[in-house]
């Protein structure tokens, strides 16, 4: 008779390089998952199919079948080799829960693996460079937030002088474009040259460059 042996998750880390930011509030990471490859016969042969399931609720013999599926789950290599699969569309700041089954080939399942738990971060404070840079007509920057907050954005002439408020108010979680008409205050097109804006959100302030060609 056939044996499936229980099966570990023996890692789980955020794949840094497919980190995905959406324009909205919402955004979607990757977590690459990796376990030794049972056989279907203990540690002999090769187990016939997987079941990886998971949930933001912590996962348990009872519940594992609510989980979700992830796609392009792979077919069991032989016993003792690596086995890795990417589980994507997973929201930024929330804490997901993976655990894994194995088959053999008459249908006999192993019990559950051990439940290995990830907490993907959620989008961290920036305000990108300007584009295009030197720039005529307008400017935009990318504004990201990993939660509601209050925005300065003002922009300066090189003699310290305040040209032109940008955004001074509430701005919701994500990532948003923030768009200069490279006017001053009361409308009026300001002459080329180089210009600062100086962005403050919360504790943390940033100052980017900006040239305004003729």
């Amino acid at each position: 008779m056939s044996f499936i042996r229980y099966t570990p998750l023996i890692a789980a880390a955020l794949a840094a390089a497919g980190m995905l930011v959406s324009a909205g509030p919402i955004a979607a990471a990757e977590v690459t998952l990796m376990w030794t490859a049972p056989g279907d016969d203990a540690m002999i042969g090769i187990a016939s199919l997987y079941d990886l399931r998971y949930s933001r609720d912590p996962l348990t013999p009872e519940n594992f079948a609510s989980g979700t599926e992830p796609q392009d789950l792979p077919l069991p290599l032989p016993a003792g080799q690596l086995q890795v699969v990417t589980v994507r569309d997973l929201v930024e700041g929330e804490v997901y829960y993976f655990a894994l089954k194995t088959a053999d080939e008459r249908g006999n399942w192993s019990v559950m693996s051990n439940v290995v738990s990830v907490v993907i971060p959620g989008p961290s404070v920036g305000f990108s460079a300007p584009w295009p840079n030197p720039a005529r007509g307008i400017a935009s920057f990318s504004v990201t937030l990993p939660q509601a907050g209050h925005v300065a954005v003002r922009a300066f002439d090189l003699a310290g002088r305040q040209v032109r408020v940008l955004a001074s108010g509430p701005r919701g979680a994500g990532s948003q474009d923030l768009v200069w008409d490279l006017c001053d205050d009361q409308g009026r097109a300001l002459p080329p040259g180089v210009y600062l804006v100086e962005a403050v959100f919360g504790d943390r302030r940033f100052l980017r460059r900006v040239i305004l060609a003729p």
